[in-house]
This record gives C-alpha cells, structure tokens and sequence, in this order.
C-alpha cells in the first residue's frame, strides 16, 4: 500500500493556544500522543524537546457517580484555539469545559480505530490515586496505571520505554501524577512528552526527560497556561497539492 507524500511542521508559542491554532490555520493536524510517541520510536522527532497533543486526560465521577480517568486519543472540544480560551476564562465558575461531553467520553471506552488501536480508556480512579508518582524504574513503568492508555497501548508503551531507555541510557522515568478529582463536574488536561532539566550539583545539570506530563489543565477553580510545541501533519496528493 502507497500512501501520499506528507508535510511536517513544528509550531512552537508561548501560549498553548496560539501554537495550536497556527498549526490548524495552516492545514496541519495536531498528532495525538499515540502518534508523537510512534513518531519518537522511530526517530522522526527529537528526544530532547518536549511536546504537546491534542489527547486529554479528564478526571470525574460519571452519572453513577464512580471516579474515574478518562484517556482520550480523540477530538474533543477543549483541542481547538477558541476551546481553550473559553476554558481560560473559567475563574470561579465550577462548572468545567467537559462537563457536558464528559460522559460521552466514558460511554467510549475502548473505542478503536480502523486499524484496531484503542483511542478511549476509562481507569479506576482508586487504582490511578495508588499508583506511585515521580522518577521510578522502566522496569516498573508498564505497571503503573498511566502508561499504557497515556501511551496509546501496550505494545506502544513497551517499545516507548525500550527506546527511551536507550535513548537517554538510562533505567528510570519521570512519570508526574496530578490529583484532579472534583466532586461536580470533570478536569482536563492536555497530555505532553516533556523534556525537563533540574538543576542538580553546582556546574552541571542532570536531565530527566517526562514521560507523562499533563501540564495544561482547564478547572473551573483556575487555570494555567503554560507554552504549546505541537507535531502536525498535512498530507499532499501525488500532484503535489496540500489536501
């Protein structure tokens, strides 16, 4: 099977917003994690730049008032420019952006595509709060809860870590956990493949690359912006043309 030529292009802004807007008003579409994280193992992007998706986490209790975690691989209404800034302008207001879709999100759980990869997962929230955050070993990564539906799958995740570990030579990862549960309505946030630096013994640095970040989170009791670098894609037909 050919497929047609493709176009790449970095958007990289200080606002999260602006770089995924810039992406979209050029024809691009923002790659969700799977498709960052596939892009990595192959090495078509570079491990030591941090980047932004248009997947989501979402925490909250559904109708029957069971806590969960919802991963997302899908569109969604906070994944476009003007989402995130009505998101942004939610200060005291309780009621989150996904409260009205939150539930069609849980109703999708293992939800796949043509392919057979699964794009929706719904965790247990009690299993998720358990799971230890931080820097811990690969050989402990599969385990933790986060992994594979951040990830976009076990096979994924198990070559992600394989190449992460060689990439950076190294045996740990740094995998972050935020405690987001609310009792009325659920919290968003966007997933990222970070790149951190801490500042470690005086003249040197030790870099500890994050593997599950999700740093953008949209809630009603406040809300952080923080800078966007979104992967896209515009495929061409064989004349050329941007489709």
């Amino acid at each position: 099977m050919t497929f047609p030529p493709r176009e790449t292009k970095t958007f990289c802004e200080l606002l999260i917003e602006q770089a995924l807007e810039k992406c979209q008003a050029e024809g691009y579409q923002a790659q969700f994690m799977p498709q960052l994280v596939d892009e990595r193992i192959m090495g078509k992007l570079p491990w030591d730049k941090g980047y932004s998706a248009p997947s989501i986490r979402a925490t909250g209790r559904t109708k029957q008032g069971n806590a969960v975690v919802v991963y997302a691989h899908i569109p969604t209404s906070l994944a476009t420019s003007e989402g995130i800034r009505q998101a942004a302008g939610v200060v005291t207001n309780t009621d989150h952006l996904l409260k009205d879709e939150s539930q069609q999100l849980v109703d999708q759980d293992g939800l796949t595509d043509s392919q057979g990869n699964r794009l929706v997962w719904v965790i247990d929230y009690s299993k998720s709060g358990k799971m230890r955050s931080g820097r811990i070993s690969i050989a402990q990564a599969l385990e933790h809860s986060q992994t594979i539906p951040f990830l976009g799958g076990e096979k994924r995740a198990q070559d992600y870590l394989l190449a992460h570990a060689k990439a950076y030579l190294t045996d740990v990862i740094d995998i972050p956990y935020n405690v987001d549960l609310r009792e009325d309505s659920f919290l968003a946030r966007f997933l990222s493949l970070d790149y951190v630096i801490y500042k470690g013994i005086p003249g040197s640095f030790h870099f500890s690359p994050t593997l599950l970040s999700c740093g953008l989170s949209v809630d009603g009791d406040g809300f952080y912006r923080g800078g966007g670098r979104f992967f896209g894609i515009r495929q061409q037909s064989s004349e050329g043309s941007k489709k």
